[in-house]
């Protein structure tokens, strides 16, 4: 028997086909990447979308090339580290290589090295997605037991969470306007660390567990997490938040009932989202009303803007000292941090949008871009990806067997965080561990299951029909 998540047999004629047909869903998804950004451009070059480059047919022929890692991922993902790599591939990689192309801020020999260290770094990063994961030994827990802590825990930080924004509510929508005017109400009650960490645990952690576990054995508590989501954004109004129980509920229909995940499916899913409303392009306005708003989200705030600020960030530290990691609070009493009392994204954001003000720009930035080039400059991309891939490697190995199409589920916000963030405040605050951590807790006996709902036997990926 094969070790989980190791490819089974060896490379088919068929195999082969969809390798290639994949590889030219990437070129064409690079090619859209293009396009759209040269649109976004013309409205957001404050912002950071700048266009230097003066031959566009570099920026297309860069997409040839981005695509060339994906022929190396599986045809199918078996687990959560093999799907972890399509995400991640997708959002963090592509984007990372081509935009920096177009900005084309800091020459050409500097924009071949970083995108030559971003290429090699992709495909560390998806070779080592395929290594074989073997689940850790299961701790048994009393299903009463977790149970009864776990929604301890939820009410109380719902609790806490609600008490401090009672009576400050909104519930924003996507509206500009009304979205930033309740981040402002938001942040100035979100200060408290209480009152910040308990929402941030249930809406990246909590609620997307309750999604993916009632999808599999009881569809009040997927309400409830669904529900206790936009709780969270009528406090925080942050739009991720209003999207990920959408994310969380497509991705586990996506799978299959082993929790597989064909990547052509996969990569056909983004393309048609992204492909169905690339014609409003043409007339794009960010001012626009709901339809401006959703281009904004969809292809600035989603799919690009982990490139941009990829970008801003190698030209940013190509001029000032690299942190060494002491931007996290574990590194930082070891190692002096050379920006005082800005973060990271406030001293990139203020270099891009400079304001005297109070309310300063925050500019966060993908993993690669915050825990490599920030902390140790553009040669250290390889290392860094390749230690992203190892912890993600552990958190696949804290998933028991049978729940790989849940835990895809309830993870796809943590692999869409890190896109935004560095990976360890993505393990912290943006769901990570918390979320692997109550995959391996969840005991198998589920006090709640609806009638018909399907049960995975302990320690088999099949299901059964009761």
């Amino acid at each position: 028997m094969p070790v989980l998540g190791q490819d089974q047999g060896s490379t088919t004629g068929f195999d082969r086909l969809i390798l290639l047909v994949r590889y030219l869903m990437i070129c064409a998804y690079g090619f859209m990447l293009v396009y759209v950004y040269e649109i976004l451009h013309n409205w957001w070059d404050y912002f950071g979308f700048t266009y230097l480059l003066n031959n566009t047919a570099a920026a297309y022929a860069a997409c040839l090339i981005a695509a060339l890692p994906s022929l190396l991922m599986p045809v199918r993902a078996t687990n959560f580290l093999q799907f972890s790599s399509f995400v991640v591939y997708l959002l963090v990689f592509v984007p990372s290589m081509l935009v920096p192309v177009m900005q084309f801020s800091v020459g050409v020999r500097h924009t071949v090295y970083l995108f030559t260290c971003t290429l090699v770094g992709a495909s560390i990063f998806v070779l080592l997605c395929r290594l074989s994961v073997k689940p850790f030994r299961r701790i048994s827990l009393d299903p009463s037991a977790f149970w009864i802590g776990f929604f301890v825990i939820y009410g109380a930080m719902t609790a806490i969470t609600l008490r401090a924004y009672w009576g400050d509510l909104s519930f924003a929508g996507l509206d500009n306007a009304n979205v930033y005017e309740q981040r402002v109400i938001g942040g100035e009650i979100g200060a408290d660390a209480l009152v910040r960490y308990s929402m941030l645990f249930l809406a990246n952690a909590l609620n997307p567990f309750l999604i993916a576990y009632g999808l599999k054995h009881n569809r009040y508590l997927a309400i409830l997490g669904i529900i206790g989501e936009m709780l969270m954004f009528s406090a925080a109004a942050l739009r991720y938040m209003l999207l990920l129980p959408i994310f969380t509920i497509g991705i586990y229909y996506l799978a299959d009932r082993k929790g597989g995940i064909g990547s052509i499916r996969f990569f056909g899913g983004v393309m048609a989202v992204a492909v169905l409303f690339l014609p409003l392009m043409f007339t794009y306005d960010p001012n626009g009303g709901l339809t401006g708003s959703l281009l904004t989200l969809l292809y600035m705030r989603t799919l690009l803007i982990s490139g941009m600020a990829f970008g801003v960030y190698d030209d940013f530290f190509s001029i000032f000292p690299h942190t060494y990691l002491s931007q996290s609070v574990f590194v930082r009493p070891f190692i002096g941090y050379p920006y005082g009392d800005y973060s990271v994204g406030q001293v990139v954001g203020l270099y891009i949008a400079p304001t005297t003000g109070s309310n300063v720009l925050e500019l966060n930035a993908n993993f690669i871009a915050t825990d490599a080039i920030a902390s140790f400059g553009v040669g250290s991309i390889p290392l860094i990806s390749a230690a992203a891939a190892i912890l993600l490697w552990l958190i696949a190995r804290a998933i028991p067997a049978g729940r790989e199409r849940m835990a895809a589920a309830a993870l796809v916000g943590f692999l869409i965080t890190i896109s935004n963030t560095s990976m360890f405040t993505a393990l912290l605050t943006g769901g990570g561990a918390i979320i692997a951590i109550l995959l391996y807790l969840t005991p198998d006996t589920s006090p709640w299951r609806s009638r018909g709902a399907a049960v995975v036997r302990p320690d088999s990926g099949v299901p059964n029909q009761d």
